[in-house]
């Protein structure tokens, strides 16, 4: 039982880890309905181009966001979860 409550707080220590930057929680809010470009993202948070890939990494690395490199060599990126006045929907 110990191992199953450690992994889980494991677990959510990661997410939450990943949730705990104002820019990461700007571009999950910015990708909730419809997907984003990376450089749509960073001059949406006015932060560099290689920021805003390092921040939407970390979310991708933790399962918060889906990353899909289209044809013209951009990547789009998507929410995997809603955020809301309600709470998080995982």
């Amino acid at each position: 039982m110990t191992d199953k409550i450690d992994l889980e707080r494991k677990f959510l220590l990661r997410k939450f880890a990943a949730l705990n930057n104002e820019n990461r929680l700007k571009i999950l809010f910015l990708c909730q309905e419809n997907g984003r470009t990376i450089k749509e993202l960073s001059k949406l948070i006015k932060l560099s181009h290689s920021k805003t890939s390092e921040n939407t990494s970390i979310l991708e690395r933790e399962g918060l966001v889906n990353k899909t490199r289209n044809k013209d060599n951009t990547v789009t990126v998507k929410s995997t979860i809603k955020i809301s006045k309600e709470g998080v929907k995982w």
